[in-house]
């Protein structure tokens, strides 16, 4: 179960980075960069949270709020 849930969760995090990237201009990369040293990418990863378990849109909003944008 705990390699379905990250796997889960990287799933997620490539569609939040692409969504970013594309609202931004930027590379896929750099989004790449930002998510994975931000606040919503740690909570994420801490499974017990169960973050992990709404959908992409969610926490690509939360994401998206913690960097002062909007959807």
């Amino acid at each position: 179960m705990i390699l379905s849930i990250q796997a889960d969760t990287e799933m997620i995090a490539i569609q939040v980075m692409e969504a970013y990237a594309k609202k931004n201009h930027i590379s896929g990369k750099e989004a790449m960069m930002l998510f994975y040293h931000s606040a919503t990418y740690k909570v994420l990863q801490e499974t017990e949270n169960a973050l992990w378990a709404e959908s992409a849109e969610y926490i690509a909003d939360r994401y998206f709020a913690e960097q002062g944008m909007q959807l």
